[in-house]
């Protein structure tokens, strides 16, 4: 989670104008710069910053999952099992985003979870992919009102 808000607070807003507090909407698309004005929306930008928020994002929907299934029933197991409901929808977001650029995948690539590894290879497939998925879930972010952080 710590590397998640240290990414988006480096990212998601210029360091001119910090995020309004009295509504918390970043000032850009995450990755932003100014000659790349849609960031990490895009598989070509996606860089190592790029890779390792995402990594960081999936990395926490597989443990909020994993736990919610071995808590026994009560309170807790519930808001888990709610909130893991909510990021598994990431795994749809990757299949489509597979499909949208040329490839097949099932859910979110395992080397997304891996925050070095999907932009060290630029002629790679499997970094094509994981760049490819990593972009449709920023896009998300970036557009979601449900599993995202809306901005301008």
């Amino acid at each position: 989670m710590a590397a998640i808000g240290i990414l988006e607070d480096r990212y998601g807003y210029v360091s001119t104008t910090p995020p309004d507090k009295s509504t918390f909407k970043k000032g850009q698309k995450l990755g932003a710069t100014g000659t790349n004005p849609t960031g990490w929306e895009t598989a070509v930008n996606v860089d190592n910053n790029g890779c390792a928020y995402v990594a960081s994002i999936l990395n926490l929907k597989d443990a909020v999952g994993n736990v919610s299934e071995n808590l026994p029933s009560g309170g807790l197991k519930t808001a888990l099992s709610t909130v893991s409901s909510i990021l598994n929808s990431f795994d749809a977001i990757c299949t489509a985003a597979c499909i949208v650029c040329g490839y097949t995948c099932d859910g979110c690539p395992i080397q997304l979870r891996n925050r070095n590894s999907c932009a060290t290879d630029a002629s790679s497939t499997n970094d094509e992919i994981a760049r490819c998925a990593a972009a449709k879930i920023v896009e998300t972010i970036d557009t979601s009102t449900v599993i995202g952080w809306v901005g301008p």
